[in-house]
């Protein structure tokens, strides 16, 4: 299975978003204990932590009582896999995560230069322990996480949503 993973994450297509493709290969996070990036030497565990980027203002909501993070914080999680760092990250991996995002974004919608606010730091058991109903007696893993290091940033995961083909093929 684990060079069936690999080459399948090697080998995503630009016609389809990601997490409906990686649904469609792994079904049920079947990747999710193998290997899927040669920058990578194992999967994510339950006992890691994720951090995520908080950017300023997609990630943010400032009301009258403070600063919080948007509901839709892992939205991106349905499309293009919500981008992490894994705890063992090292300091260049932060900063050239955060090159990448404000290089890809560098303004907000109002053309002021777009900032990286923070990080949120999430326990990747808390993500694979979420679940949503497929039927009223089955229900399935909300989120798979995958360790998809790259050559800057070997210690590189993606958040992704499980069930999004059966999901659809279920609401037929």
């Amino acid at each position: 299975m684990n060079d069936t993973c690999i080459g399948a994450f090697h080998r995503r297509p630009t016609n389809e978003p990601f997490a409906s493709y990686i649904d469609r290969i792994s079904p049920d996070c079947a990747c999710e204990a193998h290997q899927v990036s040669p920058h990578c030497n194992k999967p994510v565990t339950p006992d890691e932590t994720l951090v995520r980027l908080v950017v300023d203002p997609i990630h943010i909501v400032v009301t009258p009582e403070g600063t919080r993070l948007q509901s839709s914080f892992l939205n991106i999680a349905c499309t293009s896999g919500a981008s992490c760092l894994r705890d063992s990250a090292a300091e260049s991996e932060y900063q050239e995560t955060a090159k990448l995002i404000i290089s890809h974004n560098p303004t907000t919608a109002d053309g002021k230069p777009r900032k990286i606010y923070g990080v949120a730091k999430i326990p990747a058991a808390l993500v694979q322990n979420q679940r949503m109903a497929v039927t009223q007696q089955r229900s399935i893993r909300s989120f798979c996480v995958y360790a998809t290091g790259e050559e800057k940033r070997p210690h590189h995961a993606d958040i992704v949503v499980n069930g999004i083909v059966q999901s659809v093929v279920s609401q037929r």
